[in-house]
């Protein structure tokens, strides 16, 4: 897996029961808190055995730099920008889907709408520029025109299966 691209793992060398395996809902939530990989993976056991296994970094640390600290790459300022809005605003849903509309209108970044399109399917089933304005004709690469009309036609065919199952109003209009 490592020689892959994935930065570190964790697993089984044998079969535990599953209440001592890791507990990845732990593990995801010390790992953007800071911890490095083995802090993180230790403290997502229940209980220290020769069957848990983690490999990689131990001193891997992928969110140490989330509040905009450190030298910032360009391949990183999409993820750092996306990550500081929602810090910022994140009682605030519209604001948020105002200021990245905003950025992906400047920046001509089509990942600015995947981003909106996948966190936040309501948002794609009301007038919102997702669903009324997208602008798919700007975004150059057909890829990405391909992936962002998949995440807004799942979204309105999930939002669509939600209204047809609620139940009906014994009144009709």
């Amino acid at each position: 897996m490592l020689a892959k691209g994935a930065a570190a793992t964790v697993g089984n060398v044998y079969e535990p029961y599953l209440q001592m395996t890791h507990h990845f809902d732990l593990l995801h939530q010390r790992l953007p808190r800071r911890h490095t990989f083995i802090e993180a993976a230790t403290m997502a056991l229940p209980v220290l055995s020769w069957q848990n296994l983690t490999v990689g970094d131990p001193l891997y640390r992928p969110f140490k730099h989330l509040d905009g600290s450190g030298s910032i790459a360009d391949e990183d300022k999409l993820y750092r920008s996306v990550n500081l809005a929602f810090r910022a605003w994140k009682n605030n849903p519209e604001q948020i889907e105002k200021k990245l509309t905003a950025a992906a209108i400047s920046k001509n970044d089509a990942r600015y709408y995947e981003i909106l399109a996948s966190g936040n399917s309501t948002s794609a089933t009301k007038n919102s520029p997702l669903a009324s304005s997208l602008p798919l004709q700007k975004i150059q690469n057909n890829s990405d025109k391909i992936r962002i009309a998949l995440h807004l036609a799942t979204s309105i065919a999930a939002a669509k299966k939600i209204k047809n199952s609620l139940p009906k109003s014994s009144k009709t209009p």
